[in-house]
């Protein structure tokens, strides 16, 4: 119960500080940023909300590593805690 909790406060962790990242290095509004951070994490591909600056794709790279990693530590947890 433990790891669960702390694998999903560190998925959250990822979620606010992706959206704080395009938020300030972007410049964006925290609606495009929020569904930015969406559309990366769930791997959907939709495409940018905008076009992104060098620094921008960096943050992408990182959410990407982070989330889908954290992601799928705290979905393994969560599948062993069932069984």
């Amino acid at each position: 119960m433990k790891k669960l909790r702390v694998s999903s406060y560190l998925f959250m962790c990822v979620i606010v500080s992706g959206v704080a990242a395009f938020h300030y290095i972007e410049g964006w509004s925290l609606t495009d940023s929020i569904f930015m951070v969406a559309i990366t994490l769930s791997t959907v591909g939709y495409g940018e909300v905008h076009p992104l600056s060098p620094n921008g794709r960096i943050v992408a790279i990182i959410l990407i590593l982070f989330g889908i990693t954290i992601a799928g530590y705290t979905g393994g947890t969560f599948i062993i805690m069932l069984v």
